[in-house]
Formats: C-alpha cells, structure tokens, sequence
C-alpha cells in the first residue's frame, strides 16, 4: 500500500474537495492500479521552490516576482502550517529563503529576488541541494517546485544527473516543473 498526493482543481481553480475515490484513476507502468481511498492532506506541506535567476529571466523579473508571490500566496492559504524554502540558481545554487513560515515574511525574500550574469542555470545543483534538505523534513508531504525560462540551459556538471536523481528519491518529494515564456523572453529561448 502507497500513500500518493494529488492535487485537483476545480474550474474556479480552488480545491476539488468533493471527490471520491471513483473520481481517481492510477496507473502505473500503463497498469491501472485500484484506488482504496481518497481524503484531503492534513499534513502541512514542505516546499522548496528552485528559481532560474539567470540572466535570460531579467526581461520578465517583475512578473516573476509576481507569479512566485501569488503562487506562495495559494500554498499558504490552503496549507496551514506549510514551509516554503527558496534556492535561486544562476551561476550557483543559493538558499534564500530557509521554511519560512508566513506569506508576508516571504513576499520581503521574494521582493528582492534578482538575476545574475550568467547565461545558465545551475537547475539541478538546486534540485540535489532542495532534496538533501527537505530529506530531514518531519512532513510526509514534500515538493521541489522548479520555476524556470524556457530555454535556459542547465549548467549543472554532467555528474549531477544521477546526483540529483538519487537525492530526490532518497528525500520522497515530488518534483514539479513550471517553465514560463513570455513577449520579453521569447527571442531568449530560442536562442538556446
């Protein structure tokens, strides 16, 4: 028996409370698996985001800093008890934020969020660094969420790969990738 975390949304995007375990369908290596029961998380959940702050991410810094604001904003509200942690990565891998508690105390990191000169992203520095840390949460419920411009490569040594694979498994957090383009950065991630 697996514990799995799921997120659904209704059309309005707030939380689809209402849902049975017939609303559910899990497969697994293209086997559908049985669903034995469905019930709302009551554990707070421990997040580290992994922001790209390379250069390419200067056109659009002010949305950015929004998007993550707003973002944050959602994990709070719906999550009470929730830590959100922060590594920027552009040229290095640098925790900004250490499981902040509170949506105000964030929004003072997040406002101050700045790129770098680098033409890279060091995303799976940031990644290995976020699981070794979220390995020694006491929540069940741990998230790696990547933020990122299309486009950017990853500087990351070519040995960090299996690094990285191996942390994330050994700290049990999921891993969600949200890659943004906008008008600004278009032309950026096409040059890649």
């Amino acid at each position: 028996r697996k514990t799995l975390f799921a997120l659904a949304l209704n059309k309005d995007d707030s939380p689809a409370a209402d849902l049975t375990r017939d609303d559910w369908r899990l497969m697994e290596d293209g086997v559908d698996r049985l669903v034995t029961d469905v019930k709302i998380a009551t554990e707070p959940i421990d997040m580290t985001l992994v922001v790209d702050t390379s250069l390419g991410a200067q056109a659009s810094l002010g949305l950015l800093r929004n998007a993550l604001m707003s973002f944050t904003h959602r994990v709070f509200s719906g999550n009470p008890g929730a830590t959100i942690s922060v590594f920027d990565v552009g040229n290095a891998a640098i925790r900004v934020a250490d499981r902040v508690k509170a949506a105000d105390d964030l929004d003072k990191i997040l406002k101050r969020t700045a790129t770098d000169r680098s033409l890279a992203a060091v995303v799976l520095e940031g990644m290995t660094d976020a699981a070794r840390k979220l390995s020694e949460s006491p929540s069940p419920r741990r998230a790696i969420v990547i933020v990122g411009l299309d486009g950017t490569p990853d500087a990351s040594s070519s040995k960090e790969q299996q690094r990285v694979i191996d942390q994330v498994a050994l700290s049990r957090a999921s891993v969600w990738a949200v890659k943004y383009r906008t008008d600004a950065t278009r032309s950026v991630g096409s040059m890649q």
